[in-house]
């Protein structure tokens, strides 16, 4: 009998490795990675596209949403969304991830800047349980429907973020034909002679109508409009 066998993402596959520099006049450091910013003592600037536009996306609601909030970056690689929630004020940031490179980094980055109230564990995102009043979840759903993660099910992911969201939910659809799942590590076939096979975005539009109040799109994170970011209220 077959069983159930998730990605390790510390050997089984790698994306690009991160890099850190740190700079002394002004103190700064330069990040590079799945997400590349700068970051100073009392601010962050993205430096590449994927970030800027997902924070151009979310910039009008996130401040609100994060100010006096506890905040959680469910597989945060560079932890951008995290810290960005620190400079806007959040009472308690935590970063979730399993990329020991990233994770080293991130960290070196919280004690340098003496960050309080702000964590990076290693963690399966599914493992994360804590109530948490505004969700980050950008391209993880794919992950932990079977793949690093095991939900089972699209609905079960949808079930799990609403479980760990006290007020806001920021989620990214990606859609199968995304050449990261269609190309690239074929995510959707793992452990699929386990999982429901719902993993549509009709699917996942009708799941977050159903726990949460409000559903609205902020608009799409590619050009080829296979990934979306929703912003969504308990």
């Amino acid at each position: 009998m077959s069983e159930i066998k998730l990605l390790d993402l510390n050997n089984d596959w790698k994306q690009v490795r991160p890099t850190l520099t740190f700079k002394k006049i002004p103190k700064h450091c330069v990040v590079t990675g799945y997400e590349s910013y700068q970051i100073y003592e009392t601010q962050i600037a993205p430096t590449s596209d994927n970030v800027k536009l997902k924070f151009n996306l979310i910039k009008n609601t996130v401040k609100d949403d994060v100010a006096g909030k506890s905040v959680v970056d469910i597989g945060c690689s560079n932890m951008f969304f995290g810290f960005l929630s620190y400079f806007y004020k959040a009472a308690k940031v935590a970063g979730i991830d399993l990329d020991l490179d990233y994770l080293s980094q991130n960290n070196q980055i919280i004690n340098y800047f003496n960050m309080k109230n702000v964590s990076c564990e290693n963690m399966n995102a599914v493992d994360y349980k804590e109530l948490t009043d505004t969700v980050f979840a950008f391209a993880i759903i794919h992950w932990i429907y079977s793949c690093s993660g095991f939900l089972g099910s699209l609905e079960n992911v949808v079930i799990y973020l609403r479980y760990i969201t006290n007020e806001c939910l920021y989620v990214e659809w990606i859609d199968p034909a995304d050449d990261c799942i269609s190309q690239m590590l074929h995510h959707l076939d793992f452990n699929k002679d386990f999982v429901v096979q719902d993993y549509t975005k009709d699917n996942f539009i009708k799941y977050l109508q159903n726990n949460f109040s409000s559903v609205s799109s902020l608009g799409f994170t590619k050009q080829t409009k296979t990934r979306e970011i929703y912003r969504c209220l308990v």
